[in-house]
């Protein structure tokens, strides 16, 4: 009896224990069968989310090669004086802006004021000599009438009058052949006298002249004793100062002129065939400022042997003599206005681990599509390979996941989009 009690009570803790087994595995079966399929319907009938996107277009792509030159000015002059002399004043100092004309240095002016002076005194005593006005006009002398020459004019006519007279005696037998003989030579001598007369009145002419251009000459040279700036321009340095002693020909001032400035820089060989005269070129100074536009003019006839470089100069506008000589500045020279590339906005590219993506919208569903990417400006990226035109690609590829996906267009242009900014000069760097 007590056998048949275990052994009931023994079989039905054994029911027991299957029935919780069965009820287990049917958990099981529950949580692994019907409720993870139902989870991936779910998943996959999940509603589309809202993005903006863009077209993959072909755009006008303004290219460039980056340079690094230096700026210098557009003219240096270094003025001298023409004579030697004591400096007696200097009007301007380093940094003065001069205008053209302008007087910079004085020297000491008694000296040549003394030569002048004497240079007159000649003058007057050469035109005197003939009985003429220091300020006569030689063009229009007549030696005739000159008093030199007046008077052996009158004594030719004395001889001539007298040979006259004696012959007219001679032919009635009153005087002797050698009374007319005698009148003759004499009206030889007059006019022999007279021809010295005319002769002496062009020297004295050929004097005056001579005397005139001393007087030019020492008028000059008082006035090459005051320096005047050969050029508008900068005050570059000042080499003397008042008491100085300088001689003929020693510098004494160096003017710059800083408008435009001339930016010297050199592009590689392989870019040399490229560059012409009225290229585009945007200086910048400073990265963070706007750059200045300037425009090649200079073009080396000859490439650098030892650097495989074109050397070439663009004139950079100054007008507010904010920009100094000497100055580094980079620049992008513009080498083709309007390449066709395609291009999508930064934003649109993600990068991860050096693999570049987009997000592409294909029948409604965004997935991620490996790019290759090139140029990039400030908010383009040029697409090499992986995308073609008139593929969609999401705008903010921070937003975007794998699913469905509804675009809304954006407003503006593929280059204009992400950062609404208006595009840069592309540039491909020295190194490539």
């Amino acid at each position: 009896m007590i056998s048949e009690n275990r052994f009931a009570t023994h079989g039905f803790h054994s029911l027991r224990l299957a029935a919780a087994f069965c009820a287990l595995l049917a958990g099981c079966s529950s949580h692994h069968g019907g409720p993870a399929g139902s989870g991936a319907k779910e998943k996959a009938a999940s509603p589309p989310y809202n993005a903006l996107g863009v077209k993959v277009a072909s755009e006008d792509w303004q290219v460039s090669a980056r340079v690094q030159g230096t700026l210098y000015p557009n003219e240096t002059t270094t003025a001298a004086t023409k004579v030697a002399g004591r400096v007696e004043e200097v009007f301007v100092d380093l940094g003065d802006w001069v205008e053209q004309n302008e007087l910079l240095i004085c020297l000491d002016r008694e000296e040549f004021e003394l030569q002048v002076q004497q240079a007159e005194a000649a003058l007057s005593q050469a035109c005197a000599a003939i009985g003429l006005k220091s300020d006569a006009d030689l063009a229009k002398v007549d030696r005739t009438r000159s008093p030199l020459v007046l008077q052996e004019q009158a004594v030719l006519a004395e001889a001539q009058a007298t040979l006259k007279r004696y012959e007219q005696l001679s032919a009635r037998n009153t005087i002797t052949a050698a009374e007319v003989e005698q009148a003759a030579a004499a009206v030889k001598v007059a006019d022999a006298r007279y021809a010295s007369a005319l002769n002496a009145v062009d020297e004295k002419l050929a004097l005056i002249r001579v005397r005139r251009v001393e007087l030019n000459q020492m008028v000059e040279q008082l006035a090459r004793t005051e320096l005047r700036a050969p050029m508008a321009g900068f005050v570059e340095s000042r080499l003397v100062s008042p008491g100085t002693y300088v001689q003929a020909g020693q510098p004494v001032l160096t003017v710059v002129s800083l408008d435009p400035l001339r930016y010297r820089a050199a592009v590689p060989e392989r870019f040399s065939r490229q560059l012409a005269l009225g290229q585009k070129v945007l200086v910048r100074v400073d990265e963070r400022a706007p750059p200045r536009t300037a425009v090649v003019t200079r073009i080396s006839p000859s490439l650098d042997i030892a650097s495989r470089s074109l050397s070439f100069e663009a004139d950079v506008p100054n007008a507010d003599s904010s920009l100094r000589t000497g100055l580094f500045a980079t620049g992008d020279v513009v080498l083709n206005a309007a390449e066709q590339v395609l291009a999508v906005p930064r934003t649109a590219v993600t990068e991860f681990a050096g693999v570049e993506k987009v997000w592409k919208v294909v029948d409604g569903r965004a997935t991620e599509q490996i790019i290759e990417t090139g140029r990039r400006d400030d908010d383009r990226i040029e697409i090499i390979n992986g995308l073609s035109a008139g593929d969609v690609v999401l705008l903010d590829s921070s937003a975007g996941k794998r699913g469905p996906v509804t675009v809304e267009w954006s407003t503006k242009a593929p280059r204009e989009a992400g950062a609404g900014q208006t595009a840069a000069t592309s540039t491909v760097p020295l190194s490539e």
